[in-house]
């Protein structure tokens, strides 16, 4: 067929791979005539969750594409002095991202940077990011089953559409990285529903909804590591929902249904971590012992060491600590926050300790201290030695009463769960809005509580609760209902309710507190596998800010499951123990 439009066809297996190849390749073609056009549509797909990636399989992703365009580039310089295109294949999971195609799409990337420059030097240059593409080539046979496939937020584009594309986007001189796609169309209000269940039985190729229970975890459907990075990209995207990998594989395909549609009821907007900063609120009945012991040792003897633990942003002694405690060979103690001195009696220790003024929360938490440390001097009044742990929020407290322990003479251990001034920060600033207002963090943690409380019936709760104008009315009726299924009277949970709110602003201006170094002591820091943040230090910065070196063990979990997992009481039993007088 191309011979009757006069058209010669030579099919070269030169190895482009090389350098020397690439050479060979444009000498031979230069002697058909001169090369007026390269382009690049090469691909080799290794595609993999990034843990199961090697070096291998990054070169070998990157060849045909990075490296064989380097090449190119650089020899049609010298041979093709009348090249007027030089275009590679791009893609959308390059401008997009696409799970388990780290590779594949840093070999992308090279390539638009290769035309970047180029463009610059005033070469011609055109890097064209395309879609999925049906009719041919890698999805060909798949579309055979499924027409309608989504693939990073485009549909399957014909062949003959990209050939029409491509002869516009060859004319555009303006930019060298442009794209031909199909864009999915999203679906909102009633029929979000049913997309993203439908999204997700084709990303675990289901194919028929009747075959399935809408009960069953994703877990039990099947879902793998890959198709759970693609479900939470699509979930983060296209919902605002930031789930981790564990509780994706708890959730049940009903669940995740109700999660998309009460997302949708306000417009605040809900982190779905807020969750875990409202898992219980203790006892109230033992809510106003400061410090409480968790476990009755009838071993205490002299060289006992006691052991304090400082609770995360729920600020009390719920069930998994008296849990821990009970693996602790040792007293173990529990500082809860129930106390937390209000203004007015705040304004008290000002009168007597400082002439400062009140002017925030950063000073009310610093002053709050003071309340705390004298019942944790008392408890280790007798003692030359503390152990303290410190998990999530509860880190900012614990580096501070170590330092106010250590200027008593005295010298410890401190073991960080999950938690650090630094972590605390982004975090908070991750569950919050940069700018928000006292009564949209009320909203949030209501929302938070809802879903909590109402596990099985989250959806009509919310509708029910923000029909009301007023935050006070939202509250009154939420807890009304939740009376019912909570041990907690309407004073109570509203009190937890605004600790909780308190200790979030203070995370988010956590930035603003100065620690002092520490001297006398020891620091580890345990992590959960499933880290909640990724730009952060390896130590969390704890050894910059307290200027001692820090230990680091990981246990298998995320921030909130880490504590049911026995590892971490071995971990924490084995610091006790070092040094042990």
């Amino acid at each position: 067929m191309w011979k009757s439009y006069g058209v010669t066809v030579a099919v070269s297996t030169i190895n482009i791979l090389q350098k020397t190849g690439c050479e060979q390749l444009l000498n031979d073609a230069n002697k058909i005539g001169p090369v007026a056009g390269i382009f690049n549509l090469a691909v080799a797909l290794r595609d993999g969750i990034f843990d199961n990636q090697t070096v291998e399989l990054f070169e070998e992703s990157l060849a045909p594409k990075a490296t064989a365009t380097q090449y190119l580039d650089d020899i049609s310089r010298k041979l093709c002095p009348k090249l007027k295109h030089f275009v590679v294949a791009s893609s959308v999971s390059c401008g997009r991202g696409n799970a388990g195609q780290s590779n594949y799409g840093m070999a992308n990337s090279i390539m638009e940077r290769i035309c970047e420059k180029r463009h610059k030097l005033g070469l011609p240059a055109k890097a064209i990011q395309f879609g999925a593409i049906g009719d041919v080539g890698l999805l060909a046979a798949l579309q055979e089953i499924n027409m309608d496939m989504e693939i990073s937020g485009t549909l399957p584009q014909r062949i003959t559409s990209c050939l029409e594309a491509l002869d516009t986007l060859l004319t555009y001189d303006n930019e060298p990285i442009v794209a031909t796609m199909v864009v999915a169309e999203k679906h909102f209000d009633d029929a979000k529903k049913g997309n993203i269940i439908e999204t997700i039985m084709n990303i675990m190729t289901i194919r028929d909804r009747k075959q399935i229970s809408m009960e069953a975890s994703l877990s039990k459907l099947g879902m793998d590591s890959l198709m759970g990075v693609e479900i939470q990209q699509i979930l983060e995207r296209d919902y605002d929902l930031v789930l981790s990998s564990q509780e994706l594989r708890s959730l049940t395909l009903s669940q995740l249904e109700k999660l998309v549609t009460s997302n949708d009821v306000t417009n605040t907007r809900l982190p779905i971590g807020i969750e875990m900063l409202v898992t219980s609120f203790g006892n109230e009945e033992t809510s106003s012992e400061v410090i409480l012991q968790l476990n009755k040792s009838s071993k205490t003897s002299l060289n006992d060491e006691k052991i304090l633990i400082i609770p995360g942003f729920e600020g009390m002694a719920s069930e998994v600590w008296y849990q821990i405690a009970e693996k602790i060979s040792h007293p173990t103690y529990l500082l809860q926050l129930a106390t937390t001195a209000e203004e007015k009696d705040v304004e008290k220790i000002i009168q007597v300790t400082s002439q400062v003024k009140l002017r925030n929360l950063i000073n009310w938490m610093c002053l709050t201290i003071i309340t705390y440390l004298q019942h944790v001097l008392k408890l280790y009044a007798k003692e030359k030695n503390f152990t303290l742990i410190g998990y999530s929020f509860g880190s900012l407290l614990t580096l501070k009463i170590a330092k106010l322990l250590e200027d008593n003479n005295k010298s410890g251990k401190i073991i960080l769960i999950d938690g650090s001034p630094k972590f605390i920060h982004q975090i908070s600033r991750y569950l919050m809005p940069q700018k928000i207002s006292d009564e949209n963090l009320q909203e949030i943690i209501l929302m938070g509580c809802i879903k909590r409380v109402f596990r099985d019936g989250a959806q009509e709760m919310v509708k029910k609760v923000f029909s009301k104008t007023s935050m006070e009315e939202r509250l009154e009726t939420f807890l009304e209902h939740a009376i019912s299924r909570s041990a907690y009277s309407m004073n109570y949970a509203r009190q937890m309710i605004k600790g909780l709110q308190n200790r979030l602003k203070i995370g988010v201006n956590c930035d603003k507190i100065s620690f002092s170094k520490l001297k006398n002591s020891s620091m580890t820091l345990i992590k959960p596998s499933e880290m909640s943040l990724k730009n952060i230090e390896n130590d969390y910065d704890l050894k910059n800010l307290v200027g001692i070196d820090v230990g680091i063990q990981s246990v298998e979990g995320d921030h909130s499951s880490i504590l049911t997992n026995p590892n971490l009481v071995k971990y924490v039993n084995q610091v006790i123990e070092i040094n042990k007088n």
